[in-house]
């Protein structure tokens, strides 16, 4: 597994200050997560070996504790290739950041609908290729389900503030079209999906057509949105004071006018393709901020459909769909795929 370099390297804790922002991540999880026990939560935090911060170190300790590690899935039968470069070199000093892992069937019919999906972490933390390896195993079952999957990284919020993210994802789609006739893809037919922040990122992308038109996307090629997990308002999001002043802040300042421009939100329209928000059932957060971009979208006349994981927390949606513990949600999201990426129809009339 790849590992990417830290934004700041660990230095022992000297002060109060540094105390608090290095435990951070162990009480946004604590807070999204007031059913894990302690003992297990410590546990699984003690017993992480790659992730580089304690954000990271969070999620893999709720995953764990609430649930068990994630086993890895097979890629018998799938094509991979391995972390080609999607943007020149030069823009970060993480050589991962722009980097990418491709999972598609290796036999059968082509070309595929195109899926490109981003991973959580709050913006400033987590990889493609991370130790809970849900986002791994997520790409595995989409592949499965017919699709070439572009399983990406992009830079994080502790080197490049937004708009940093949303752009490297544009310029994921990008190469995604360039790349389509080797990878035995559809550039016409594409699915944007992510993970918590990957789920924002998606959604950007979907609502505010800057950031694709820039990349020379027509809007006409996105077919469907899948974010499990998803954040939507950032005004919501930053009503807890630790997600405020670790993930909000860094990522886009103070409270301002950038915190509705990116808010997924505020692009509401017609020009959004179908979506599907998918949330956790104890997540107190990604489900109302689904249940009202939903709204929003319907009212646009778009189709949005709803699904909530049982059982799951935050961090836990994600695993449970890619492992194979949901199957009956699991193969909700697959029909609703199929549905919005058939041949010759993108669920907007368009042809």
């Amino acid at each position: 597994m790849a590992q990417r370099i830290p934004c700041a390297p660990e230095r022992p804790l000297r002060s109060k200050g540094l105390l608090i922002s290095r435990w951070s991540g162990v009480l946004l999880t604590l807070t999204a997560a007031p059913l894990v026990t302690a003992c297990s939560y410590v546990e699984g935090f003690l017993s992480a070996q790659s992730p580089r911060t304690l954000f990271e170190r969070g999620y893999f300790a709720e995953m764990q504790a609430v649930e068990g590690r994630p086993a890895a899935r097979s890629t018998e039968g799938l094509s991979v290739l391995v972390d080609p470069r999607y943007r020149a070199p030069g823009l970060s000093r993480d050589d991962l950041a722009h980097r990418l892992d491709v999972y598609a069937p290796a036999s059968g019919a082509g070309p595929r609908p195109l899926l490109i999906y981003a991973h959580g972490g709050g913006l400033n933390a987590g990889a493609k290729d991370d130790e809970t390896q849900v986002n791994r195993n997520f790409a595995i079952a989409l592949a499965r389900l017919g699709f070439v999957v572009l399983n990406i990284n992009h830079r994080l919020t502790c080197e490049a503030p937004h708009p940093a993210q949303v752009e490297d994802m544009a310029a994921a789609v990008r190469w995604g079209i360039d790349h389509a006739a080797d990878l035995g893809a559809d550039p016409d037919r594409i699915v944007l999906a992510g993970f918590s922040s990957g789920g924002f990122l998606a959604a950007l992308l979907a609502g505010d057509p800057r950031y694709l038109q820039a990349q020379r996307v027509k809007l006409e090629r996105l077919r469907a949105v899948v974010a499990v997990s998803g954040f939507f308002d950032l005004e919501h999001l930053a009503k807890p004071f630790l997600v405020r002043r670790f993930i909000v802040e860094p990522a886009f300042g103070k409270r301002g006018p950038l915190w509705i421009e990116a808010s997924p939100l505020s692009h509401t329209g017609s020009h959004w393709p179908p979506s599907l928000l998918v949330s956790a059932a104890e997540d107190r957060a990604a489900g109302p901020d689904s249940d009202a971009l939903c709204l929003r979208l319907g009212q646009a006349k778009v189709t949005c459909e709803r699904l909530v994981v049982p059982g799951s927390q935050h961090s836990t949606a994600i695993a449970r769909l890619g492992d194979g513990r949901s199957p009956e949600e699991f193969e909700a999201m697959a029909a609703f795929l199929a549905s919005a990426t058939a041949a010759r129809h993108n669920g907007r009339g368009a042809q």
